[in-house]
């Protein structure tokens, strides 16, 4: 559940299938996992254990709408190293950690983040940046719903990662 309102919209659901028998369903079993917009904490979800033969991620929008469906997904922080000497002396000297981190943003596909992309296109989102000439940190959640084109981002981001040292 992203906050509040999702727990109690899954517990109404709850709710709402024990107070109609009528509605045939197996056994139901509900647990609340943190961090399901980037893909972690599932991991360490032990299904069986839990006493469940399925576990569903459900995630809700508009009234009436259920999403059924669910993505991979991961998060990345990317930190830059700089170099920090006096301006007045800097030049063949300083290393600009903020100049390389924005080279590395660059270098992701600009159609590929979330002002671009809707239903199954995946994306790599820059959700944060700390910065200065010493150190840059770039945070990002990638996503896919394809488990092969997301495996496929993390590879690119390795490479572009690589490629920037």
């Amino acid at each position: 559940a992203d906050d509040k309102a999702g727990i109690a919209e899954i517990l109404s659901a709850v709710e709402y299938l024990q107070a109609h028998p009528e509605i045939e369903h197996g056994k139901i079993r509900v647990a609340f996992n943190p961090d399901e917009e980037i893909g972690q904490g599932a991991h360490k979800f032990d299904v069986k254990l839990f006493g469940a033969d399925w576990a569903y991620t459900m995630d809700g929008g508009e009234i009436g709408e259920l999403e059924f469906e669910n993505f991979n997904a991961a998060s990345a922080r990317v930190t830059f190293t700089g170099r920090n000497v006096h301006p007045g002396s800097a030049k063949h000297k300083m290393i600009n950690s903020i100049r390389i981190a924005n080279q590395f943003i660059l270098m992701l596909p600009r159609w590929e983040t979330p002002e671009h992309t809707e239903g199954y296109e995946g994306f790599y989102h820059l959700v944060g940046i700390e910065g200065s000439v010493e150190q840059t940190v770039l945070t990002y959640i990638v996503r896919d719903h394809d488990r092969d084109r997301f495996e496929r981002r993390k590879r690119e981001l390795e490479h572009l990662v690589r490629k920037t040292n």
